[in-house]
């Protein structure tokens, strides 16, 4: 599998014609709609917590990054008193393409396997064809992320350079 060097943690600057950002795809990821696979992972389900895990750039393209969105559930004791969450599972895994200064989103599954601290790139498949749709804001202001802050213009929903 071919994850971009990028993948440990340096990130290209702004001025860089790199072309997609992974703070812009981390924001598509964290605000997909119930039309994308990451509403249900959880659905509407209170014992249960999504998180996006990690955004990767695939090595394919500098315009693709895949961000792998995480989820636990909490189970509750057979009085019903006491809980506990498991640990951390693969959801889905969000695909952030750039074209031109569109952005779209597709995703694809990771089959629920368990997550360790670390190795969230390992669910990325560079290789892996993804059914798009144009990233649409839907009102959500973009906020700075644990990857700095989106370059998104959520007025005329396109990316910024």
């Amino acid at each position: 599998m071919a994850i971009c060097a990028f993948a440990a943690g340096a990130q290209p600057s702004a001025a860089s014609a790199w072309g997609l950002d992974r703070a812009t795809a981390f924001y598509v990821a964290d605000s997909a709609q119930e039309d994308s696979g990451v509403f249900w992972v959880c659905g509407e389900d209170d014992d249960c917590v999504k998180a996006v895990r990690g955004c990767y750039w695939t090595g394919l393209s500098h315009r693709r990054i895949d961000c792998v969105v995480g989820y636990k559930n909490r189970v509750w004791s057979d009085n019903g008193l006491h809980s506990k969450w498991l640990r951390m599972r693969c959801g889905v895994v969000v695909s952030v393409l750039l074209k031109g200064n569109r952005i779209s989103e597709g995703s694809y599954s990771c089959k629920s396997e368990l997550m360790h601290p670390g190795s969230q790139w390992r669910f990325v498949r560079p290789s892996r064809q993804v059914r798009r749709r144009r990233f649409h804001n839907h009102g959500w202001l973009p906020r700075r992320n644990v990857y700095g802050f989106p370059r998104f213009d959520p007025k005329h929903d396109v990316y910024v350079p």
